[in-house]
């Protein structure tokens, strides 16, 4: 009678248990079938090819003059607003093109409005290599003309080198100064760079210019302004292989570093 108890206690077990077992055996199955993922079947397939991702070597930051309330200044029955942003979309896309491992980022998307500081605040937290401002107007010239700016408030103090291990809290109009001598090198070889080729785009490139430049203000990293003078508003578009002529040796440069 005790044995057949027991049998019975045992039979009892594996009845109330037999489901947790067929759930262990029908995960198994599946596992042996299915390699296993995060991805459900229902997660887009461009998500699911996602792999590590190599840090960049340089990253780009890209200003587009101008916003949604910011039109900027009228060229030839449009914007300015929207020949920056043209022209900065084809940069970054003929950049990345032709340099891997660089990261060129937009500071902006069309119909975005960008408050006071917001590009300096965002390119001082993405620790960037160059910050890059593309600005443009119309004149009335055959030829463009080009010119180049950086940020410079007091030109016979800032450019002084500074040395210290402490922390500072500097003014955000005093940024610039941690990386000037930077964007001074920066700045002079892409002139040098633009009056050797300039004949060939049918521009006149002006001299780097220091100046009290507001679309520059509170950028830590160094940073460089392209004003040009265009006559129609499809007269950005030879500027795009021109810019990519003159940035590519100063960002492949620092791959080698």
């Amino acid at each position: 009678m005790k044995k057949n108890s027991k049998i019975f206690l045992i039979i009892l077990n594996i009845r109330r248990q037999a489901p947790v077992i067929f759930f262990v055996l029908l995960i198994g199955s599946w596992m042996s079938i299915r390699p296993w993922s995060f991805f459900t079947p229902e997660t887009p397939v461009h998500l699911q090819n996602i792999s590590p991702r190599i840090p960049p070597f340089f990253t780009l930051l890209i200003n587009p003059a101008g916003d949604a309330k910011d039109t900027g200044r009228e060229i030839d029955g449009t914007f300015e607003r929207g020949i920056t942003m043209q022209c900065a979309s084809e940069l970054k896309k003929a950049l990345e093109e032709r340099i891997s491992g660089l990261r060129v980022i937009l500071t902006r998307f069309p119909g975005e409005v960008i408050e006071p500081l917001q590009n300096a605040s965002f390119a001082n937290r993405l620790t960037i290599d160059l910050y890059l401002s593309l600005h443009f107007f119309q004149h009335s010239e055959k030829l463009h003309r080009l010119f180049l700016y950086h940020v410079l408030y007091n030109p016979e103090i800032d450019v002084w080198e500074k040395k210290s291990n402490e922390l500072v809290l500097l003014p955000y109009d005093q940024a610039y100064t941690l990386s000037i001598k930077r964007t001074i090198d920066y700045g002079t070889e892409l002139f040098k760079s633009a009056k050797s080729i300039e004949r060939a785009y049918n521009i006149v490139c002006h001299k780097l210019q220091g100046l009290p430049f507001k679309p520059l203000a509170g950028i830590s990293a160094p940073s460089v302004a392209f004003e040009c003078g265009i006559r129609k508003k499809d007269d950005w578009k030879p500027l795009v292989p021109f810019l990519v002529t003159l940035l590519e040796p100063i960002i492949t440069r620092r791959r080698e570093l």
